[in-house]
Formats: C-alpha cells, sequence, structure tokens
C-alpha cells in the first residue's frame, strides 16, 4: 500500500538524523543533569548566571505559554526534548505500520519479541528527550544528597525555616560526621532584622565525651552585622571576644582573627568564583583558603545539594583548615551561607505572587 511504502522510505531517511539527535539529546540532559547536581567548580555552561539559563533555556519552554503568562518562568519543558520527542514519535509510527504490515519480521519468535521490546525502546526514545533530565535528576540528586560528602571531615546539613513554620522555629545547622548519620550538635541562626543575625550554639546532639576534640567546637556564638561586613565571636571558657573579623558578601570572602588555642591566629578564605548566590536557588561555592601572596589553596568547604523536593535542606561538605572542621574558619562562613538558605527557604515555600518574596542579601 501506498502509505506503507511512504512510511518505508521515511524511515530509511530519517535513520541517521535520528541517532544523531538521540546521541545529541543524551549528552545535553547528561551534562544538564550533572551541572546541576555538581554546579562546582564551575563549567563554561554555569560559570555565569547568563550562560546557565542560555543553557537550559534552549532545553526548556514554558509548557503553559498558551494558558497564562504569569507562570512563564516557573513552568518549563525541554523545548528541543520535546521537537525531538515528536520526530522520535512520527519515526516510531512509521516502524509501527511497516510492522503491522509484516513486512518487517518473517518470524512468528521476532514479532513476538518485537511486541514486548519495540514499545519499551520507543517509549523511552519518545519520553526521554522531554522529561529526562527531571526523570534521571531525582534519584542522581538523592544519591548526591547522601554521598557526596562521605570524603570530607564532617558534613552539615542547613535547614531553613519555611513559610508556614511559626516565626519562633529558628533555621539551624546539623553537624554529622561524614559518611554517618550520626548527628553530633546544632548551630541554630537568630535573624530578626536584615543588617544582624546571631549564629548560635544550640546543643549537643552526641555525648561530648566521646567526641574527637577536633569536632568540638570552641565558639559558641557568632555575632554579623551585615551594614558594617564585621563580625564577632565568643568561646567556651574565654572572657571577651574570641574571633574578630570582616567579610564580603559579594564574593563571599573572609578575614578572620582567632584566639581560641591560647595564640592569635589570622586566616583568609574566599569563594572560588564571584557568583554564589543565585535568585531562585540555594546558595553554591567553594570555599578556598587563601595564601599570603593571595593565592587560593586548600578547600575549607563547599556546598554538595539541595535535598530532592524540599529546597529548605542545603548540604555542605567540611574539610576545615588549621583549627579543624569545627574551627571559626568554618563557622564564620557557614553561618553566612546559613542566613542565605533561610533566605531561600522562606522564598521558595511562600506562596507564588506574595509582594514580600525577598532576600535578606
Amino acid at each position: 500500500m501506498l502509505y506503507l511504502q511512504r512510511a518505508k522510505v521515511s524511515c530509511r531517511e530519517t535513520e541517521p538524523l535520528q541517532l544523531v539527535l538521540t546521541n545529541y539529546a543524551g549528552t545535553w540532559i547528561a551534562f544538564y543533569v550533572i551541572t546541576y547536581i555538581h554546579p562546582n567548580p564551575r563549567r563554561v555552561i554555569n560559570s555565569t548566571v547568563g550562560s546557565w539559563k542560555a543553557y537550559t533555556g534552549f532545553m526548556y519552554a514554558s509548557f503553559l505559554m498558551s494558558f497564562t503568562q504569569t507562570r512563564l518562568n516557573e513552568g518549563y519543558r525541554y523545548a528541543f526534548g520535546a521537537a525531538h520527542s515528536i520526530f522520535n514519535l512520527m519515526a516510531w509510527g512509521a516502524l509501527a505500520l511497516i510492522a503491522l504490515s509484516g513486512d518487517l519480521f518473517r518470524h512468528r519468535a521476532l514479532s513476538v519479541a518485537a511486541a514486548f521490546i519495540i514499545p519499551i525502546i520507543a517509549l523511552g526514545m519518545i519520553i526521554m528527550p522531554t522529561f529526562g533530565g527531571i526523570i534521571v535528576r531525582a534519584p542522581i540528586q538523592a544519591h548526591a544528597y547522601k554521598h557526596m560528602c562521605d570524603n570530607s571531615g564532617a558534613q552539615v546539613v542547613l535547614d531553613g525555616r519555611s513559610y508556614k513554620e511559626p516565626p519562633f522555629v529558628a533555621s539551624v545547622a546539623k553537624f554529622y560526621q561524614s559518611g554517618s548519620s550520626r548527628q553530633l550538635f546544632t548551630f541554630e541562626l537568630q535573624q530578626t532584622n536584615l543588617s544582624t543575625a546571631v549564629l548560635q550554639f544550640r546543643s549537643f546532639n552526641t555525648d561530648a565525651t566521646t567526641l574527637p576534640s577536633r569536632l568540638v567546637p570552641a565558639l559558641r556564638s557568632i555575632t554579623y552585622s551585615f551594614d558594617r561586613r564585621q563580625l564577632t565571636g565568643s568561646c567556651d571558657g574565654i572572657e571577651g571576644s574570641c574571633l574578630d573579623g570582616t567579610f564580603d558578601i559579594d564574593w563571599l570572602a573572609m578575614d578572620l582573627t582567632s584566639n581560641i588555642t591560647g595564640a592569635v591566629t589570622h586566616s583568609r578564605s574566599q569563594s572560588q568564583h564571584d557568583r554564589w548566590v543565585w535568585d531562585q536557588d540555594s546558595p553554591s561555592l567553594v570555599l578556598r583558603a587563601v595564601a599570603v601572596d593571595g593565592t587560593l589553596g586548600d578547600i575549607i568547604l563547599q556546598t554538595a545539594v539541595s535535598k530532592v523536593n524540599d529546597c529548605t535542606s542545603l548540604k555542605v561538605c567540611i574539610n576545615g583548615s588549621g583549627n579543624g572542621p569545627v574551627g571559626p574558619e568554618v563557622l564564620a562562613p557557614l553561618g553566612i551561607i546559613l542566613s542565605r538558605q533561610a533566605s531561600h527557604s522562606y522564598i521558595c515555600t511562600m506562596p507564588e505572587g506574595n509582594s514580600t518574596r525577598r532576600h535578606s542579601f
């Protein structure tokens, strides 16, 4: 029949193009998932906000565009993937016509096998280009959230207060041993305005006498002045301030002077990339020690990934510096990161269209 002949010709002509498009879409989605799960260190596609938007913008298009203008920035679907899925649907539709005609498989065994295998392959090739990034991202993100900090000195879960929680609920930093579900202790953030915040030790979650000294924090509180970009800290058993310093929020950088071990220590650290805050996402950075000559040294801490389907929870991998994984080089910047995560947690759980949606900085 004429439609079968046309279908056969169409299949033969589109096979090479379909293969190229499938490989191209798979590679594009793979880089999207890898970069989403491991944004640091930066790659070309996420080196700036514009480059990441351009990359995802090519993949995404608003599937609600024809229904409403107010959700153009919220509802996304793969633009290239959708076109590719339609192409695959046409190609597999033509193949189905050929198979139904009896010209494709002469043997009954092949026909039975094809009846089970071909629909699965076809369904995958039709669905994955459009929804592959979403489908694959979730399980990989869950695995990364659980294991990304296994080789670090410690790991911290930053839990921000959501919009639905009462004001007395504080955003917290929960410290864990790496590769373990054993929670060690908790710090909480007290922030009643945009200019001042206090990172306060709340309690031990494990008997402190069983912990090695490097995992017992001497700092009990850090007060931040976002207006003056200054901080001070108090320590257990030390009168007065045991930590003083300045910080830069635009490009997260710390200049600290501490007296915790009986000797005055000066340390500097800086984010590896200038961009560490994002309008619609958790903070993302690699914080490195800064040498005397200004070069970047070892990694002090690195944000990992948010918890799947929970924008309020962000994991941070801790390596620490001279004072270990819970020294001032870690806790001082962590308070600023928690402040930003708290702001993001409140906003990402807020009903859309609320006029008070704004970040702390």
